[in-house]
């Protein structure tokens, strides 16, 4: 562009002052376009790739819920034989209690019980001397707090001193 020598009317400077600043505007403004569109461009290859994860995961979704399926069935079976073998021990337990019936527990319970001989802690001593000749023998009896003594045993259930 060539000067132009003669004066400008204040009409065409202010209309070519007004053209230069929408040039400039329209420059700034192109600019920010290019870095919009670019960002929009990096935007869309993010969605991309996460529309790719998307359908990868779908995929994966739909297999393990087709596995899943067969383990549901052979859950809700083994939960059901769960129940039925609870109710089966449950039967049992009410069975052999009536079977078995369980006696009070006491203190004494344990010496309560017979022996293989057939007598007891709390059998006495002609229960257990019955049908038995003692005489001849002698036992030693200690008695609690004093000296060791003998006994003659000359009947069943007599002693001597």
């Amino acid at each position: 562009m060539s000067q132009c020598s003669r004066p400008m009317s204040s009409f065409l400077r202010d209309l070519l002052n007004d053209l230069r600043d929408a040039v400039w505007s329209l420059r700034r403004e192109k600019d920010e376009l290019v870095v919009a569109v670019r960002e929009g461009q990096a935007m869309a290859r993010d969605v991309d790739a996460a529309r790719r994860e998307l359908a990868v995961l779908k995929k994966h979704v739909a297999e393990t819920d087709a596995k899943l399926v067969p383990l549901k069935e052979q859950n809700r079976r083994l939960e059901k034989d769960r129940c039925m073998l609870f109710f089966v021990l449950l039967a049992i337990c009410a069975t052999g209690r009536k079977l078995f019936p369980r006696r009070p527990k006491t203190m004494w319970g344990p010496l309560r019980r017979r022996s293989p001989s057939g007598f007891s802690p709390s059998s006495t001593a002609e229960e257990v001397t019955a049908g038995f000749d003692g005489s001849g023998l002698v036992a030693v009896v200690p008695p609690v707090g004093l000296v060791l003594k003998h006994a003659e045993f000359s009947r069943c259930g007599e002693c001597t001193f």
